[in-house]
């Protein structure tokens, strides 16, 4: 993604070489601005979109995308471990920081940057949460497990997992599954030994009835740093 009138290769080679444009004013990738300074600065800004969801591109070449236009899928193709929003920003062929183009300045420092609106920076966080009939490896949680809204009666376990990415060490997790009565179906509570760039945690139970009782069930992760709640995500099926 280029400054208006300049195309460029896609970057992904899962991408087939899809090409893709933006105009001079701004750019946006979900919820995230940039603000093009061509006319500002007075020289290039290359912006650059990689790993995005295989086929999930909307734009084509030669096409102008306005502001808050939507460019694609967020995703984990090429050499990546996870789904999210990879920016890379070129000022004459030489990789800059958006947060601190001029290269100076450190955290905290209140400095000029290229973005329309500044995002808060997560240091870690949930990625993702949800429901198995069975225990997930690794592999299966961050290639990105089939959400669904039910679960059957007859499952033979029900598992909840979370997905976390920049955990740090003597960072709590906490994951409850209620069943439809209210009552506490499991819970396990684990402390993260050492820091993480991306892990998951699971829990869940085996099925010793004939089925499950029916009804909505809750699964809940619960990240906490230092003692606090720092982020915490909910699933809601129903077991029919």
């Amino acid at each position: 993604m280029v400054q208006e009138g300049v195309p460029s290769e896609g970057c992904s080679a899962s991408l087939s070489g899809s090409k893709l444009w933006v105009v001079k004013t701004s750019l946006v990738l979900e919820t995230l601005t940039i603000q093009d300074i061509v006319f500002e600065k007075r020289f290039t800004i290359r912006p650059t979109n990689c790993h995005m969801r295989l086929g999930s591109i909307s734009v084509a070449p030669g096409q102008l995308i306005e502001a808050g236009g939507e460019l694609g899928r967020v995703g984990l193709s090429g050499n990546t471990q996870f789904p999210h929003v990879y920016l890379q920003v070129l000022h004459n062929g030489a990789v800059i920081d958006p947060f601190a183009p001029d290269g100076t300045g450190a955290c905290g420092d209140t400095v000029k940057t290229l973005w329309k609106s500044k995002p808060a920076y997560q240091p870690g966080g949930i990625l993702a949460a949800g429901f198995a009939t069975s225990l997930l490896s690794f592999e299966n949680i961050r290639s990105g497990p089939q959400e669904t809204d039910s679960l059957p009666l007859d499952a033979p376990a029900l598992t909840f997992w979370g997905y976390f990415f920049g955990l740090q060490k003597n960072d709590e997790v906490k994951i409850t599954i209620t069943q439809p009565d209210g009552a506490t179906l499991v819970q396990q509570d684990f402390t993260i030994e050492r820091s993480r760039a991306v892990a998951y945690r699971l829990t869940g139970k085996r099925r010793k009835l004939a089925q499950w009782p029916t009804g909505p069930y809750a699964g809940e992760v619960t990240l906490l740093r230092a003692g606090v709640v720092f982020d915490r995500k909910q699933v809601l099926p129903d077991v029919r």
